[in-house]
């Protein structure tokens, strides 16, 4: 009897080991998913992200900054960062690739301060800590749907790292099929239980409830530091990707908000979803968007699309904007900046 049971324990081993191996390679091709701990996310990170020292997915950036230079700084999650992509696709790279050419050696510098899972809150330390100290010339806020979670200090819960959760971890980080199974119970809790758009509307749906009046306390100061320390700005609205099949897009009301909020604070704010709309209402193109099919981030393509619209919107503003500065000669100094860091 026990040799029988070894003997099974062993074939069921060597078949999950087997078939472990078997689905690396019939998926080689994703890079990562929606969840950002996932087996697949860890091998795209460790082979296609480099950090500077700030930890940012971008270059090494200082204080200076020449006066030839235009310098505009992104802040955002995972949809800034890029997750899934290649550096050269990301919305911050296609802006500063493909602005029209300034004479006389003068350029437009776009820099990426995307930070995976960053919230508004945490958005406003990156400015304050990162960006304003850099003297940007313009400050863009890339929002997306989950920024209303979490931002106020009650909120959250704490992460318990107990065995079983430690055990949990280590099979997402390592092991594809259990990936696989995770990802199954997710769809299915999603189409047969309570959505998280509908558990997110339960929460934030009403605007005087406390996580939707701290998120909405978050974004006013965002808005605010860059105004204080006289840095135009601008909101970039990225929509929830998940196809539409219903008609109705079940944030609607979060883009709403926000653009009400950037009309009262008169700050100029883009939304994406008209642009994404086409592709998110046909079940044939709404895959174009994303980085593959267990990652509804934004693919290349999604990112070219913005950049686009984002070049529409604000590329004469900086255009006009850098030749004003060029012929007055004027440039922020960096203690007035720094000490924005400070307070």
């Amino acid at each position: 009897m026990l040799k029988n049971l070894s003997v099974a324990g062993v074939t069921t081993l060597v078949a999950l080991v087997a078939a472990e191996l078997c689905m690396r390679a019939y998926l080689a091709d994703i890079t990562t998913t929606h969840d950002n701990r996932s087996y697949f996310a860890f091998k795209w990170k460790a082979a296609h992200v480099s950090l500077n020292q700030r930890l940012y997915r971008e270059r090494e950036i200082n204080g200076h900054k020449d006066n030839r230079v235009y310098r505009v700084a992104i802040i955002g999650d995972s949809f800034t960062f890029g997750q899934g992509i290649d550096e050269e696709d990301r919305l911050s790279n296609l802006l500063e690739r493909s602005f029209p050419p300034l004479p006389f050696s003068r350029r437009i510098e776009v820099l990426n301060f995307g930070k995976p899972g960053a919230n508004t809150t945490e958005e406003v330390t990156i400015l304050q800590k990162d960006v304003l100290p850099r003297r940007p010339d313009f400050v863009l806020l890339q929002w997306y749907v989950n920024d209303v979670e979490n931002n106020g200090p009650s909120q959250g819960s704490p992460n318990v790292r107990t065995f079983t959760n430690q055990v949990k971890q280590f099979l997402l980080n390592h092991s594809v099929l259990y990936f696989l199974v995770v990802d199954s119970v997710h769809r299915l809790r999603s189409r047969f239980g309570r959505s998280y758009a509908a558990d997110l509307f339960g929460r934030v749906g009403n605007p005087h409830s406390l996580e939707a009046q701290e998120a909405e306390k978050a974004l006013r100061e965002f808005f605010n530091k860059c105004r204080d320390y006289g840095v135009p700005m601008g909101v970039i609205l990225v929509p929830d990707l998940s196809p539409i099949r219903t008609g109705h897009y079940p944030f609607l009301y979060l883009h709403q908000r926000v653009l009400s909020i950037c009309a009262e604070a008169n700050v100029t704010c883009l939304d994406l979803l008209p642009v994404f709309m086409p592709y998110l209402t046909d079940s044939s193109k709404v895959g174009d968007l994303w980085v593959n099919r267990f990652d509804a981030h934004m693919s290349p393509f999604a990112n070219r699309l913005a950049a686009e619209k984002v070049l529409e919107v604000w590329g004469p503003i900086w255009r006009t904007a850098y030749e004003v500065k060029s012929v007055s000669g004027e440039d922020v100094g960096a203690e007035p900046i720094a000490q924005a860091a400070r307070e």
